[in-house]
């Protein structure tokens, strides 16, 4: 008897979500995605046996495996025979030490730049995003702890002050070691082929790149500042790279994969 697919919980929106999803499609894992919604996601995570709160989540029988790093090596380990390893030809220590970076130097800060940008002021724009997937009854309790919620982030992601010039030096830096690296390598950061750390990067930066494979990103409102500065960083060398690895390998990925939606 088939086993049921793996379940998959993600906020919509969220770009280290998304580098989850292209790891099960990439690798040709069965799952059904389902959304929690922020705040109530706590309490499931808990509930689920989950150690964090933070999502992507993959649920399979009584295994979880929390965040993206953890369902790339579990997807990596679980694929079939016939698909492509994503480990990047690089000695081990080195791969990680890119993928750390990406993590906390382009992952958090973009996520801080986009939410410094839509709350508080602008949270009608994103909260749509937040409650996509969601279950009728996880929806209602996740929009009557919204406003708990929202301060929760605001704090838990230190989107007040000055963050989003302090972001958006952070990436404006992050930007040229990553085109140094592209470029030195030659398109693909382990210098061979597509591997988990080209994965990892075009997911975290797709909210900024806004590939045509992410019409969730393309389609949502965003106040005028946040436009101006994502049209600002559009023509850059590793903003191209992004789209051209989405075009390249997540439709391949996705269409070779059978998710349940």
């Amino acid at each position: 008897m088939a086993s049921a697919p793996a379940k998959l919980i993600t906020f919509a929106l969220s770009h280290y979500c998304e580098a989850g999803r292209w790891a099960l499609d990439w690798h040709n894992i069965p799952y059904t995605e389902i959304g929690w919604p922020p705040g109530v996601h706590r309490f499931l995570a808990r509930r689920a046996g989950a150690k964090r709160s933070s999502v992507p989540i993959v649920i399979t029988g009584d295994t979880v495996i929390e965040g993206s790093h953890g369902i790339l090596d579990w997807a990596e380990a679980s694929r079939p025979q016939d698909v492509k390893s994503l480990t990047p030809a690089l000695p081990g220590d080195e791969g990680a030490g890119i993928e750390g970076r990406l993590d906390k130097g382009i992952g958090v800060n973009v996520r801080r730049f986009v939410y410094a940008h839509l709350l508080p002021d602008h949270a009608g724009m994103v909260k749509p995003m937040l409650f996509t997937n969601t279950s009728t009854l996880h929806r209602l309790l996740g929009l009557a702890m919204w406003p708990l919620t929202k301060n929760l982030i605001i704090e838990g992601y230190r989107t007040g002050g000055n963050a989003r010039q302090e972001s958006r030096d952070i990436l404006q830096a992050e930007f040229e070691w990553l085109e140094g690296l592209i470029a030195k390598r030659g398109g693909y950061l382990d210098g061979k082929s597509f591997s988990r750390l080209d994965l990892m990067a075009a997911s975290l930066l797709s909210p900024l790149a806004l590939p045509a494979e992410m019409p969730l990103y393309r389609s949502m409102q965003m106040p005028d500042d946040l436009t101006q500065a994502i049209e600002a960083w559009s023509q850059r060398p590793v903003m191209d790279w992004v789209r051209e690895i989405y075009r390249e390998h997540r439709n391949q990925a996705a269409g070779r994969a059978s998710p349940v939606r």
